[in-house]
């Protein structure tokens, strides 16, 4: 597909420029809308006041907030936001405060990418590592029951991550007697989504299914300009590259989980849950080089046909028993999850100048991710009020790599493998973990304490090199997190912690990968993991008509893992990895959420940071820093009781690199709900709708100044009808850890 077919898939962009405007209009709301919206709700609370005396009937709706703030992290809910009914986890998470996804799925807490991501609270392959970004785009956002965002964690949590920690919840059969659940989406370009959910709870056993099917299409660019100093000739070699890449893929899911009651105080639990992707994937690239004369020298093109496989696999095991005191518990958990990926690529090469015979050769690529979790907690209230919670956790990770290049021999027409490119890589990780926390409330105090002490212990082996590395430490992480009561509504915060971000498996792999020819990535096995302190403090309001907060943050982060780049050849640079002494971090983050009137409500957040990297060991004066904004706003207006209209934005701001910085991106999403009748509604989203997701990277050194755009024709519309139905029968829970 040329590249002006794809800017003419991307039209819709020519509409009213006023929406760049909305991140100015999102940062002057948070001055104007929270005392706006404070006297709308006063007005109403006095007009009801004075209508007392006629009022015959208060109906009370059991609705859930949209955000509720515990000492130590936000949970959100995820029906919130219509996209949630057709998009997927990454779609989600792009609408929640504080977490931005890039074009590729990538995401980022407050600006940093060292996000751990747990699913129902404990590590998941699906998620982690470099084929993350991969798994949150197949997990139907339909499927998730709320996001706990904690970017200051408790010890409680895993240490990893150094902007903290994102939980995505799933749904589980909680509600009384058997309910169900249908969707049905058509979208542009033949895609598809289709799901269904069944629960049944009978008091002491609950049973739950969900099974899924999507088809997905997304069509992607890339463009790279790049100025570039010949290593062998010293001279400036300039170069183009365009690649245009059509991606098709089949997603089918199933999930199942079981609990059971054995006794008062006993209760088991099994979940599986299972989710295979096909995929089409083809492209054509086109590479130019110029000499110093600005005459092309070089022009080549590049076929792909490709076909890629995914399977993840989730099965866990749970028993939880209710002790002695009163809200006394013991929990033990162990969960495997397996991920395993598979692609096959056939090359054509085509040399326009200088003129040469066709060559061709294939890439496979293999990923095999096993992770392994066990932990036992224990929450025990102490006779001054307090909660005393003790756990132990062990994790392990067993990753296998295998990459394998051929190229054909043009004189006996057979394929022979290609060493360049052929390696075969393995990782294992061990990490043990012991915490305690203690939350305590004096008055208006409510303190949290922690403790969390890892023992880590890495092992690496480049099997086709023979390339092997060991490496063990243990680390103690403090946690503190105070809260202080002004009022029933208005509370003051203040947290610290210290965590650590361990490099990425493939980050260690010393090897290269030539998928993509001119942009080569290998890892570095010499990498240290990064130690971060983290503290915070904040204020917040939380009211029925009005909740608004404001957090003060920095962080402080020694041997920081960031990508470097190297001149190859002189048109080929690579990717690599380092560690940075050092980087800070620090910024004022703020939300708002009110309503203008009944019918019109708002969400707002902005993120205004500042990133300090002390980069003066690439050769730099000084440290590099900047000052950035991230800005989400959305608008909820239900014209009648069956009618909802959502409009939101997400502008990320620009982020610095080693050798350079990552551009803003701003991106539009819109939706339309028409409740027909009770459980039954219609649905219209369309996603990305001014085509605004793209990776922006600039690279700007003595020896290569480089722009590379990846742009994602992300513009999706769907239609569709949801259903839930439950048949409610009255029965009574022995007990519910939730």
């Amino acid at each position: 597909m040329s590249r002006s077919a794809i800017v003419r898939s991307a039209s819709l962009r020519r509409l009213p420029v006023a929406l760049g405007l909305m991140p100015a209009v999102a940062a002057l709301s948070f001055a104007v809308l929270p005392a706006y919206a404070q006297a709308q709700a006063q007005a109403q609370a006095q007009a009801q006041a004075a209508n007392t005396d006629t009022a015959q009937t208060v109906v009370v709706q059991g609705k859930r907030a949209p955000v509720v703030r515990r000492i130590d992290r936000k949970v959100y809910k995820a029906d919130s936001d219509i996209q949630s009914t057709s998009g997927s986890a990454a779609d989600l998470l792009n609408t929640v405060p504080s977490v931005d996804v890039d074009a590729d799925g990538q995401v980022s807490l407050r600006g940093d990418p060292g996000v751990t991501i747990l699913i129902n609270g404990k590590p998941s392959s699906q998620v982690k590592g470099a084929s993350g970004a991969d798994g949150l785009s197949q997990i139907p956002a339909s499927d998730i029951d709320r996001i706990e965002v904690v970017t200051n964690p408790s010890a409680e949590f895993k240490a990893d991550g150094s902007a903290g920690v994102i939980n995505i919840i799933l749904k589980t059969a909680r509600k009384p007697g058997t309910t169900g659940s249908a969707l049905a989406y058509l979208g542009a370009g033949g895609r598809h989504n289709l799901g269904g959910t069944m629960a049944m709870n009978t008091g002491k056993l609950s049973l739950s299914g969900s099974a899924s099917l999507r088809h997905d299409k997304r069509l992607r660019e890339i463009i790279d300009d790049r100025h570039q100093i010949d290593p062998l000739t010293g001279q400036t070699v300039v170069s183009h590259h365009d690649l245009a890449e059509h991606i098709s893929r089949q997603i089918a899911a199933l999930k199942t989980t079981a609990a059971y009651d054995v006794t008062d105080r006993d209760k088991i639990g099994a979940s599986l849950s299972w989710m295979e992707r096909h995929g089409d994937r083809y492209f054509q690239q086109q590479d130019e080089a110029y000499d110093t004369a600005s005459v092309l020298d070089k022009a080549t093109t590049r076929h792909s046909n490709g076909k890629e496989w995914r399977l993840d696999l989730d099965q866990g095991l749970s028993y939880d028993r209710r002790l002695a005191r009163d809200g006394e518990t013991l929990s033990v958990n162990l969960r495997r999850t397996i991920t395993r990926e598979r692609e096959n690529y056939a090359y054509r090469n085509v040399y326009a100048l200088p003129t040469a015979a066709d060559s061709y050769d294939t890439l496979h690529l293999g990923l095999d991710l096993v992770t392994t979790d066990l932990s036992a907690d224990y929450v025990r209230p102490m006779p001054d009020g307090g909660t005393l919670k003790l756990g132990y956790d062990f994790t392990r990770d067993d990753n296998g790599y295998d990459n394998a290049g051929t190229r054909l021999d043009s004189v006996t027409g057979q394929y022979d493998t290609d060493p360049s490119i052929t390696n075969h890589f393995r990782y294992y990780q061990a990490v043990q973990a012991l915490y305690a926390t203690y939350e305590t409330q004096s008055g208006p105090f409510d303190v949290l304490g922690g403790l969390r002490v890892e023992s880590a212990r890495v092992r690496t082996h480049q099997i086709t090199g023979d390339l092997a590395n060991r490496s063990a430490y243990t680390h103690a992480y403090p946690s503190l997190h105070v809260s202080y009561s002004l009022s029933e509504a208005d509370k003051l915060l203040a947290s610290y912690s210290q965590r650590v971000e361990r490099p990425d498996p493939e980050d260690l792999n010393p090897f290269s990968d030539h998928q993509d020819t001119r942009n080569l990535r290998a890892g570095n096995p010499d990498l240290k993991p990064a130690e971060i302190q983290s503290l915070e403090g904040g204020y917040s309001h939380e009211a029925p008509a009005l909740t608004y907060t404001a957090t003060a943050f920095w962080r402080d982060t020694r041997n920081a893992v960031s990508e470097i780049t190297q001149v190859v050849s002189d048109d080929v640079i690579l990717l690599t990895k380092t560690n940075i002494p050092r980087t800070r971090a620090g910024g004022l983050e703020g939300t708002a959420n009110g309503k203008f009137s009944p019918k019109l409500s708002y969400n707002l957040s902005g993120n205004l940071f500042y990133n300090e990297l002390d980069v003066q060991a690439f050769g730099a004066d000084h440290p590099r820093s900047n000052i950035a904004a991230n800005l989400k706003a959305s608008l909820d207006f239900k014209p009648t009781s069956a009618d909802t209209w959502q409009v939101s934005s997400n502008y990320t701001g620009k982020r610095l690199t080693a050798q350079g910085y990552l551009l803003p991106v701003l991106t539009v999403n819109m939706g339309y709900r028409r409740q027909i009748k009770s459980g039954l509604a219609m649905v219209v989203t369309v996603s990305d709708a001014f085509n605004g997701q793209k990776f922006r990277r600039v690279i700007d050194t003595p020896a290569v100044q480089d722009r590379y755009t990846r742009r994602i024709a992300g513009q999706v519309v769907y239609v569709g009808i949801t259903y839930t139905g439950a048949g409610a029968k009255k029965v009574k829970t022995a007990f519910d850890y939730e």
